[in-house]
């Protein structure tokens, strides 16, 4: 377990936050966007902790970030979003799988998608992508429900200046009249700006009715088992509409 210190927590959207802490330990810090991590602080006599997903890690400067969701009513979010710079945390286990570990190779492009804060550690594995393979094209879609919901912008309108191989999109559910980007469930909006997805990969993040439902239409698609990964956040399905699959798997190429 490891020490470490916030350095911002700041809102990111209605609702979320942005958290970067500092380790301040020598222990080794191999985190990648994707990699699970215990996050845990006491107040009085109480100790709150809770798994969280990393959105970008820089073992340099030996930071980690992450993009949660305050629970109004939770029991540690709210408390958790109350913490200013200098207070202490404790950061334990390495747990997951890093998203650079999921993504096939061999694919020609990488296809993200997410909903809420799913985007976050898609966000920091396209910064981290990109430095790595600059050519690669990755186009990463975003579901939220209403425009005040959205979050990262102005990040992922830089990383697209730096990398015209990087395309992002936000498709809202409950879109208003000034709403000029996609409309509807991600999983809808989607498939009219992507091409053949043989030589693809998707990697899904967020909601468990999305992500499962995306993973079931792209199988019945053709793509291969090992080029759809996932993480699903909250909300797995108890069964899905065959109508609606097929309808969705109706709107994409192979």
């Amino acid at each position: 377990m490891s020490l470490a210190v916030i350095l911002e927590n700041k809102a990111a959207g209605r609702g979320n936050r942005w958290l970067k802490v500092q380790i301040q330990d020598q222990s080794p810090l191999d985190h990648e966007p994707g990699t699970v991590v215990g996050l845990s602080f006491r107040q009085g006599m109480d100790l709150y902790r809770h798994a969280y997903t990393v959105s970008r890690a820089d073992p340099e400067k030996r930071s980690l970030e992450f993009l949660y969701r305050v629970i109004p009513q939770g029991h540690m979010t709210p408390l958790l979003a109350a913490l200013g710079p200098g207070a202490e945390l404790k950061i334990a286990g390495r747990g997951g799988h890093p998203i650079s570990q999921e993504v096939d190779s061999q694919a020609e492009g990488i296809v993200l998608v997410s909903t809420g804060t799913g985007i976050g550690p898609l966000f920091g594995f396209s910064q981290m992508a990109l430095a790595q393979r600059p050519g690669i094209p990755i186009q990463l879609f975003a579901g939220f429900r209403e425009a005040q919901d959205c979050c990262l912008q102005e990040e992922l309108e830089a990383l697209a200046a730096r990398h015209p191989h990087f395309k992002w999109h936000f498709s809202l559910s409950q879109p208003d009249s000034a709403w000029t980007g996609l409309r509807g469930h991600v999983t809808e909006s989607m498939p009219a700006l992507l091409g053949p997805l043989r030589n693809l990969h998707f990697h899904l993040v967020g909601n468990g009715n999305m992500v499962v439902e995306l993973y079931e239409v792209l199988m019945k698609v053709g793509l291969k088992d090992e080029r759809v990964t996932s993480e699903i956040y909250f909300n797995y399905p108890d069964q899905l509409d065959p109508a609606r699959l097929e309808l969705l798997a109706s709107k994409f190429s192979f």
